[in-house]
């Protein structure tokens, strides 16, 4: 489901709430951007 529907289904104003709420990241996900961003650095 896109950010947006799931915002306004929960009656958010703004999406920037709903990621606040309800996005976390796990170390494993952080470990695999860090990976890809090693690339760039």
């Amino acid at each position: 489901m896109d950010l947006r529907t799931l915002s306004e289904i929960l009656g958010h104003s703004q999406v920037a709430l709903t990621l606040q709420l309800y996005a976390h990241s796990t170390m494993e996900t952080k470990r695999d951007v860090m990976e890809k961003m090693d690339v760039f650095l």
